[in-house]
């Protein structure tokens, strides 16, 4: 497995407006695991996406700053050369690849997953949004959710690259919540949909705790004959303790 792709999160269903967190107060844990759908192929998407990476880190104060992958470079092992902390487990794959898709939908069912929270930013981007409906195709197939991890909510700035009338905090507050109404529309009327006692489920990469927040979380958001407003998911820390010897969360 790649290790970007599955890092599990425990997600508390007590987020949102209008008092969810009393309506959400018995639920059972559920294990969401955050989704990067961004790795591409030669061979299936005629590029390689997030395998390939080169960058400068010119703020970190690490030793290492620079940083160059190429998969078209393959060692003695077979191995190519992956933007990857872990090598996956069945080598070099394509997110858009439905036998892929299966693969890990299956998997996750196995350890007992409950859900992806794929990452999602604007409409119309085709990285992003055909990542989402064709993940959305192989899950409905096999009765497993999806729900969108908005990573927008920490990056403002993002928006004026499509909407340039979006110059201040305020205003891109509110192309967020019309960028919000659009995944309902098109994403929350699936059989895939993570749907939580008649709720969408829609996790905040970051920024829910801003005051433009309220009114994006307070919005009156229109959604399919049958389901209540969403509920909102932001990150939060939870501190380690250390028993017999081992960091434990939760």
């Amino acid at each position: 497995m790649n290790a970007r792709t599955w890092m599990t999160t425990v997600a508390l269903l007590a987020f949102g407006p209008l008092g969810c967190a009393a309506e959400a107060k018995g639920l059972p844990k559920q294990v969401y695991a955050l989704y990067f759908p961004h790795h591409r192929t030669r061979e299936f998407d005629g590029n390689l996406g997030a395998w390939q990476k080169s960058l400068t880190a010119k703020l970190s104060k690490a030793k290492k700053t620079y940083f160059n992958y190429n998969p078209d470079l393959v060692d003695a092992n077979g191995r190519h050369d992956l933007a990857a902390t872990v090598y996956p487990y069945v080598g070099m794959q394509s997110d858009m690849d439905p036998d892929y898709q299966e693969y890990q939908i299956l998997t996750a069912r196995t350890a007992r997953i409950d859900a992806f929270i794929v990452d999602w930013i604007l409409p119309g981007n085709y990285g992003w949004e055909h990542a989402l409906r064709s993940l959305s195709r192989t899950a409905e197939k096999y009765d497993f959710k999806l729900g969108i991890d908005f990573i927008a909510s920490s990056h403002f700035d993002w928006y004026q690259s499509v909407d340039r009338t979006a110059d201040t905090r305020e205003k891109k507050a509110r192309a967020i919540v019309k960028s919000l109404q659009y995944a309902l529309d098109n994403f929350y009327t699936s059989g895939a949909a993570l749907v939580v006692r008649g709720h969408p489920v829609i996790f905040l990469f970051g920024g829910a705790k801003l005051d433009e927040f309220k009114a994006v979380r307070a919005h009156t958001y229109r959604v399919r004959a049958g389901l209540k407003q969403p509920w909102f998911i932001r990150r939060a820390s939870i501190g380690p303790k250390r028993r017999n010897m081992q960091w434990q969360y939760g």
